[in-house]
C-alpha cells in the first residue's frame, strides 16, 4: 500500500475519482487490474455509496482514501483469487458467486463489477441496505448480472435456488472461521471455494475451533495466502475453504446454535 498518500483530513487529499485512477493505474498487469469500463462502474457505485452513506449506515467510514485503498482493494483481493481460478478450471458456463452479508456491497459488489463474466448474488438480512443495493445494480444496468437478495444466510440456504448453486462464496465481517463456514458451504456447489478473509492473530484460534465442523459439513482448508504485500494489510489473510462432498442436510442450524453465545 503506498504510504505516501495524502492523509484523509489533508484538504489536499485526492477525492475519489483520483484514488481510484492511481489505485488502478497501480494494479496494472497484475491479477487485480481494472479495465475502464469496470473503474467506471465501480466509481459510480462508491460514490452512490457516499451520498446515499449520509442517511443509512452502509459503511463506517467514506472517507475517498479509505474507500478506495482499504475497501476496494480488499475487495480486489477476492477478485485476484477467483481469477487465478478459472484459469486453473475454466467454466464451461457462467459461474455464480455469493457474498453473504454484503451490507453496502463490500466486497460483493467489487467483485462483481471487476468481474463482469459471472452471475453475482449479494445477499443481506437488512432491507434498506438491499434497497440501495438494488438501486447501484438498476443504475449500472446490471439486472442480467448481479441479483440482490434479502434475507438471512442460515435460512436461505434450505432454498432450493441457493443451496449448493455457487462456485464460490464470501462472508466479509459476519464471524468467526467457524460460524462463517456453517453458512457459506451449503451455497457452495462441490468443489466450490469459500473465500474467508480472515487476520493472523486469530487465524489459529479459529482453525483449531472450525476443525470437527469442518469433519462433519465436508470441508478443506487450502494453502492460505498472505496479503503482506500492502501495507494496510500485512496481518490480513484469505483462508480458502474448499467444499469436498454434498453438505448433509443438518447444515446450516439455526442460528441460536450457530452464534457463540453472549
Amino acid at each position: 500500500m503506498n504510504d505516501n498518500l495524502a492523509s484523509p483530513t489533508d484538504p489536499s487529499a485526492p477525492g475519489l475519482a483520483e484514488s481510484l485512477n492511481r489505485l488502478a493505474i497501480r494494479l496494472k498487469e497484475t491479477d487485480m487490474e481494472l479495465t475502464a469500463d469496470c473503474q467506471d462502474k465501480i466509481l459510480t457505485y462508491l460514490e452512490m455509496l457516499t451520498s446515499v452513506n449520509q442517511n443509512i449506515n452502509l459503511v463506517g467510514n467514506c472517507d475517498p482514501h479509505r474507500l478506495v485503498e482499504r475497501h476496494t482493494l480488499d475487495g480486489l483481493t477476492l477478485v485476484a483469487q477467483i481469477r487465478k481460478a478459472l484459469l486453473a478450471k475454466p467454466a464451461t458456463n457462467r459461474i455464480r458467486y455469493l457474498d453473504i452479508g454484503t451490507g453496502g456491497g463490500l466486497p460483493g459488489m467489487i467483485v462483481a463489477l471487476s468481474c463482469p463474466e459471472i452471475a453475482v448474488t449479494l445477499m443481506d438480512a437488512t432491507a434498506k441496505k438491499c434497497g440501495f443495493l438494488t438501486s447501484v445494480v438498476q443504475k449500472l444496468g446490471l439486472t442480467e448480472q448481479i441479483e440482490v437478495v434479502n434475507g438471512r444466510a442460515e435460512e436461505l440456504s434450505r432454498e432450493s435456488q441457493f443451496r449448493e448453486r455457487y462456485r464460490f462464496v464470501s462472508a466479509r465481517a459476519v464471524g468467526t472461521l467457524k460460524l462463517t463456514i456453517e453458512l457459506a458451504l451449503p451455497y457452495l456447489k462441490s468443489g466450490g471455494v469459500f473465500l474467508a478473509q480472515k487476520t493472523k492473530s486469530r487465524i489459529a484460534a479459529e482453525i483449531a475451533e472450525s476443525k470437527d465442523l469442518l469433519a462433519n459439513i465436508g470441508g478443506e482448508i487450502e494453502t492460505i495466502e498472505e496479503l503482506d504485500r500492502f501495507a494496510e494489510f500485512k496481518e490480513a489473510l484469505i483462508v480458502p475453504v474448499k467444499k469436498l462432498h454434498a453438505t448433509p442436510k443438518q447444515y446450516p442450524r439455526d442460528w441460536k446454535l450457530i452464534a457463540p453465545a453472549k
